[in-house]
Formats: C-alpha cells, structure tokens, sequence
C-alpha cells in the first residue's frame, strides 16, 4: 500500500508539473495543449508540431490563417527561376539547332511542367483541394533557422526546438520541386529514347542528350542552394527578380544583330528566333512580378503605373546595342572575316 500510495504521489507529482503553464526558453520552443475534457494540460516546452509555431506566448498555436501576397509571389519567384534555368541550359545545349521546329517542345513542355507542379504543389498543401493556403506568419529571417536559435537551459544542456516555423514555405518548395522532378520524368526518358533511336538509325541528332544531362546535374545544386538560402530568398527576391529580368535583357542584346536604325522597321529583324521572344516575353512578366511584389500588394493602384516600364529594357537594349556594335570597328580595321565569324549565329 506504501508502494502504490508513493506512486500515485509521483504521477500527480507529475501530472501537476505537466499540466502547469511554463514560460518557454528561446525563441520557438513552445508548449503543446495536451488538455482532455476536465483539465487543461499543456506539455513541457518542445519543438511545436508540423503547422503550428510559437507567436506571443510559450503556446504552439495553429497557424491557419490565410497566406499573404508575398506568400504567393515567393512561390511564383520559384517558379521563374526554375523555368528560367530550364530554358537557358536548353538554349545553351542546342545552340546551333535554334532555328529547327524540334526544339519547339523543348520549351513548351517545360512551361507546362512548371504550371502542374505549382498547381499540384497547392491543393496538396492545408486546406487540401484548394489552391488559397494557410500558412504560419513570418516575422523575421530568423524564422526559416531555427536550428540556430536552440536555447540552453544551464548553459550546457540544449534544448531542441527545430521545426518549420514559417509552414509551409519552406516545404513547399522541395514539394514542388519533388511535383516538377515527376512531371519531367516523362520528357526524360522521351529524349533520350529519340536521341538513341534517331542517331543509331538516321545518325542524327534531332535533340541533344546533353541538355537532360546537364539539368540532372543542376537539380541537386539548387535543392542545396535553396535549403541553405530560402531566407535570404524570401526577402530579397522581388529585388532578385528584377536584377534577373535585366540581365536576361541584357544577354540578349548581345546576341541580336543591329547594325543600323533600319533594323527597327519591322520587330521580327530584331527579335528573329522564337527563343528570343520566349524570354523576352517571359522577362517582362517577370519583371512586372517584382516591381508589384516590391510592394507586396499594398499599394498596387499607385505602384502599377510603373507597370509600363517593362516596356523599357526590350527596346532600349536594341537601340543601345546599335552603338556598341563593333561592326564599323571592323570595317575600319578592313577585318571581314572576323567580322563575319563574329555575327554568324
């Protein structure tokens, strides 16, 4: 009778330091409502579960309040890039078949793809079946670390409090890259299938191998990336996609052939492969994203009268790129043959 009246002590003992409210260390740790119907209990201070994070008090709180617009255009960010590195290792690979109709699927089989997984990604995440999803506030980028701010209660002893705290931003993206990886498998074995029957049987190459090799290299890398980076990313990235947008302006002003203002009479002597209206289309919706995400949605009715600038880059980059053409240097060294090899793409 002693034994069990020294156990039941113990148990209440226990119940009593379980069920009180404790002030939890550290910026994450929290306390998970572990209440029945007579008693409210509150576990000891832990990681919170998946969906929930610590807010204004010791207590893991469901996050289940609607994601905002830079939720949204983060996820959208991803997106672009992903395609962005698509087409560019694409182009790169089959650079001196361009011109061919076979490298059309190319580049629309990855906007498809892309499409999919962002919408598959959506209605996978809570509430499932809809592509409007609760996700955790953010409050600063310590959030996405927060294996880095593990408290100690004596010094000594670390207390493990790592979860995602900013659900699901972080997640969803390894999910839509896990989406976008499966989707891709198909387009895959297809070209390496056509790459081996067409040059065992016509010895041609109708699409290049290269271009799924050099992206199953490049897949990994950015799954590194992102999980080391997704902070940084996540504020800087409407900055980031402008820079981008730029940029690919400005590559492909190299590429175009303007040697005089008669050039400009008809736009498809400037932009002549469709490749290049793919991404001049691309960077200019692009562009748009991070002018209005600059804001993040809260004064769009002002900041949307800078929505013509995206005008700007694709026609000034031609006219700038007419004064930097070194083809009357050329002339003036009497170098023809360079100055054909130079142009001829």
């Amino acid at each position: 009778p002693i034994n069990a009246h020294l156990a039941e002590t113990a148990d209440m003992m226990e119940e009593e330091e379980t069920c009180a409210d404790l002030e939890c260390p550290g910026m994450f740790c929290g306390q998970v409502n572990i209440s029945n119907s007579s008693t409210l209990c509150y576990s000891s201070c832990q990681a919170c579960p998946t969906g929930y994070r610590v807010l204004n008090s010791s207590i893991c709180e469901p996050c289940d309040s609607p994601a905002t617009a830079r939720d949204y255009l983060y996820l959208v960010f991803i997106c672009l890039v992903t395609l962005f590195l698509r087409v560019t290792v694409t182009t790169v690979t089959n650079w001196s078949k361009l011109k061919s109709l076979w490298m059309l699927p190319l580049y629309i089989v990855p906007i498809v793809e892309v499409l999919l997984a962002v919408i598959f990604t959506l209605l996978s995440l809570s509430p499932q079946g809809s592509i409007l999803i609760n996700a955790c506030t953010v409050n600063n980028i310590g959030d996405f670390y927060p294996i880095f701010f593990n408290p100690k209660s004596d010094y000594v002893h670390e207390i493990h409090c790592t979860y995602e705290v900013v659900y699901p931003l972080y997640s969803m993206v390894f999910i839509f890259f896990g989406f976008h990886f499966a989707l891709h498998l198909p387009l895959l074995i297809t070209v390496l299938s056509v790459c081996y029957l067409s040059w065992s049987k016509y010895r041609k190459e109708f699409w290049s191998a290269r271009t799924e090799y050099v992206w199953l290299i490049i897949f990994p890398i950015i799954l590194l990336l992102y999980s080391v980076t997704a902070g940084i990313i996540y504020y800087a990235f409407d900055y980031l996609t402008i820079v981008i947008s730029l940029c690919v302006f400005a590559v492909l002003s190299t590429i175009m052939q303007i040697h005089n203002f008669g050039d400009f009479e008809n736009p498809f002597k400037v932009y002549k492969l469709p490749v290049q209206w793919l991404l001049t289309v691309s960077s200019m919706i692009a562009l748009a994203c991070g002018i209005l995400s600059l804001t993040e949605w809260a004064d769009v009715t002002n900041r949307a009268l800078f929505i013509p600038l995206i005008l700007a880059p694709p026609i000034l980059q031609p006219i700038l790129t007419h004064f930097a053409s070194p083809q009357f240097q050329f002339e003036a060294w009497d170098v023809k043959k360079m100055e054909d090899d130079f142009f001829d793409y």
